[in-house]
């Protein structure tokens, strides 16, 4: 998880973003009954030459701030070229097949990014492994009908007779995804993301504050929410704040862009926050934008929920389909939404409406927090669940 990346540098456990497996590190690493081991492997990336984790790999570390060391497994030789990731991925099956067999662990907790060695494990031992999916990201949604030699090697894995699979229900669709991509015998679980209690700030303000919050990505739509930016008339935009919160590959070029322009004086960028940065101002937001192409209830939707905000959404399926974990949660009239192939005027269009609205503003903060905030639990006993799921299977 990029968000563990830091703690691990610094040796200091203080990690931003991916809260559900932070929350279960932190309940299993302070766990009486629980005797843990943590491995965390390398994001594969072969042209990575200023590798700050060199001097940890393949050794165990403390870090203030859990009681339990950590491992991460090394990344292969460079001059693999092609075939590097596959060397890495049967350098850490061996580590892992040799782990299981020393240490004849009661479960074996591991994420979809090691599915392949999850396979492995789940064929060729007797130990119940239970596979995390953190939702669905759109090139697994391509690789069930995918002919390349790894996507065939993925359907594969996802064919292993795990004890029980837990997916994050994040509107990525991972019932229906689950379906396809796992035996029939497998046991599953969707289970929705808990959230922090965020209590809106309802002062008064004279500029109404439009939110966009996460990764600075193209799949994120943050590229498309700053184009219809310029849409906007510029009596309209006087009106607002525009807070972007958030890092990616696309901040810089972003931020570029919004300075040489006249919405510059409007738009500001945070960069990536503390979590109570991030709750203090969705306190105060009037209008939530998320524009996710794999999925609506992600954990910035989820505290955005929490804080009451409006919603504005873009839809990821076409006309006559839906998504089924959104509509779930959010009932019609609880937000507003563009297309699909929606243009970024549509956008500007539908922030218009809302910005001069005060009255529908309110009426959709009223559904939120009387239909959909009462159904969403907290982390805790989100975490609750899921530990007795794993105790289940351990037992």
């Amino acid at each position: 998880m990029n968000g563990f990346e830091t703690s691990i540098k610094q040796k200091k456990w203080e990690p931003f973003g991916s809260p559900a497996i932070r929350y279960m590190l932190e309940y299993m690493d302070q766990a009486n009954d629980i005797d843990l081991e943590i491995i965390m492997t390398r994001s594969f990336n072969i042209n990575h030459k200023n590798d700050d984790f060199a001097p940890l790999n393949n050794k165990s570390f403390q870090i203030d701030g859990l009681k339990n060391p950590i491992r991460i497994l090394a990344m292969p030789c460079r001059w693999a070229g092609r075939f590097a990731f596959y060397i890495r991925e049967i350098q850490h099956a061996i580590y892992l097949l040799k782990r299981v067999r020393n240490s004849n662990p009661d479960i074996v907790y591991i994420d979809r990014g090691n599915v392949l060695q999850a396979a492995i494990l789940a064929r060729f031992t007797s130990v119940p492994i239970v596979l995390r999916m953190l939702g669905i990201p759109i090139d697994l949604q391509h690789a069930l009908a995918g002919t390349s030699p790894f996507e065939r090697l993925l359907r594969w894995a996802y064919k292993s007779p795990f004890s029980h699979v837990i997916c994050t229900g994040d509107g990525s669709g991972g019932k229906t995804w689950m379906e396809k991509a796992l035996l029939p015998t497998v046991t599953r679980d969707v289970l929705l993301n808990g959230v922090d209690q965020i209590n809106r700030n309802r002062e008064y303000r004279k500029k109404v504050s439009i939110v966009l919050l996460g990764r600075l990505e193209e799949f994120k739509g943050s590229d498309f929410f700053i184009e219809s930016l310029f849409y906007l008339p510029q009596d309209l935009l006087k009106q607002t704040e525009v807070k972007i919160i958030g890092d990616g590959t696309l901040k810089h070029d972003l931020e570029t862009k919004v300075t040489n322009s006249q919405i510059a004086d409007q738009v500001k960028f945070y960069g990536a926050v503390l979590g109570s940065q991030v709750k203090n101002e969705l306190a105060k937001a009037d209008i939530y934008v998320c524009l996710n192409k794999q999925g609506h209830v992600s954990n910035a939707n989820l505290e955005a929920i929490s804080a009451e905000c409006c919603f504005v959404v873009r839809n990821i399926f076409g006309e006559g389909m839906h998504d089924e974990e959104f509509d779930e949660l959010m009932p019609v009239g609880t937000y507003t939404s563009i297309p699909k192939n929606a243009k970024p005027s549509d956008l500007a269009k539908c922030l218009a409406d809302l910005i001069q609205s005060p009255e529908k503003r309110k009426e959709f903060q009223t559904h939120i927090a009387q239909q959909v905030k009462p159904r969403i639990s907290s982390w805790s006993e989100r975490i609750e669940l899921e530990i007795n799921l794993i105790r289940q299977m351990a037992n």
